[in-house]
């Protein structure tokens, strides 16, 4: 079975420039991605700051990042309902563990936002990167999770990346275990007409 958004997109999480802020917007990143899907937020440089300085007015940002409750916090106050929610340090295997969470709540009507702490070991992912956040939109149940990556190879200013559209990836549970996943939560969008799911038998 498949549940994915077929209007997610992958977003670098690198605007163009030399802004300061640039190396810590991962978070917001997975955030926009979510809000694009659920109601067409822009996928744009400008909007990705837009959210960063709402974070930062609201005391849930600071310079170098952020937390995944925070993120989850700043979701509920943009108006977005949590539907699940994997805190940080959550057991992987438990019945409201983070494997559980993920499967029950990947794909329409929910966006998620996923926290690993060794991102240099998720497929695509830039190398040597620890603690970082992905937007999940998306389930198969042969693929896996259908993941937005503002880290991905083809995001980094070497491939010409920063502020691009970059593709979607599909990434196992195993692959998110190797990166040490740690925790997770699933917004919808509460009053939505969301697109019916793709199903393929």
């Amino acid at each position: 079975m498949r549940n994915i958004w077929p209007t997610a997109q992958g977003f670098s999480e690198f605007p163009d420039g030399d802004d300061p802020w640039e190396a810590d917007a991962c978070m917001v990143d997975a955030i926009l991605m979510g809000m694009h899907v659920l109601n067409g937020t822009p996928l744009t440089d400008d909007e990705l700051l837009v959210l960063r300085s709402e974070m930062m007015a609201l005391g849930l940002f600071a310079v170098g990042g952020t937390t995944l409750d925070k993120g989850r916090r700043y979701v509920e106050s943009k108006g977005y309902k949590i539907e699940g929610y994997a805190p940080y340090g959550s057991q992987l295997e438990t019945e409201f563990g983070i494997h559980k969470t993920m499967r029950r709540y990947s794909g329409i009507p929910n966006a998620g936002v996923i926290q690993v702490i060794n991102a240099g070991l998720l497929p695509y992912n830039e190398r040597n990167v620890g603690s970082h956040f992905v937007a999940g939109l998306g389930i198969d149940s042969l693929l896996g999770y259908y993941t937005g990556n503002g880290d991905d190879q083809l995001a980094l200013a070497s491939a010409n990346g920063h502020a691009k559209i970059v593709p979607m990836r599909w990434i196992n549970w195993a692959g998110y275990v190797n990166a040490h996943v740690m925790g997770a939560f699933f917004f919808s969008k509460q009053g939505a007409k969301p697109e019916p799911p793709q199903i393929v038998p």
